[in-house]
């Protein structure tokens, strides 16, 4: 089995979450994991034309770095930040900073579109 978060994650958190996930039913949540199975967006990245924010976390066990690069490389308007130590869940892992990151990408996009 392959984590998804740090040891940052408290437990009454993972509690809460499961809690949550257990009102879907299990037949939603195995079409919804087949169908990302199939589902292959690589050659409509370039068709992105808004400006993207992409955050990663390097200890992330399910997206690797380069398939990081390779949308760095097709998006035309993205910023990737890393986050040292956090795994596929940055904002369960560091929520201030996610939260701060995203707000920041926001408020810059909102200033430079005036």
């Amino acid at each position: 089995m392959i984590s998804t978060s740090s040891a940052e994650v408290t437990p009454a958190f993972l509690d809460q979450l499961i809690e949550e996930v257990l009102k879907v039913p299990a037949r939603v949540w195995k079409q919804t994991f087949a169908s990302l199975l199939d589902y292959d967006d690589v050659a409509r990245l370039p068709c992105i034309n808004a400006p993207t924010l992409l955050i990663w976390g390097e200890i992330d066990a399910l997206v690797s770095r380069d398939m990081q690069d390779q949308m760095v490389r097709r998006i035309p308007a993205v910023r990737l930040v890393v986050y040292p130590g956090v795994g596929h869940t940055p904002r369960w892992d560091d929520p201030a900073r996610f939260s701060s990151d995203v707000a920041a990408f926001v408020a810059e996009r909102l200033r430079t579109s005036d």
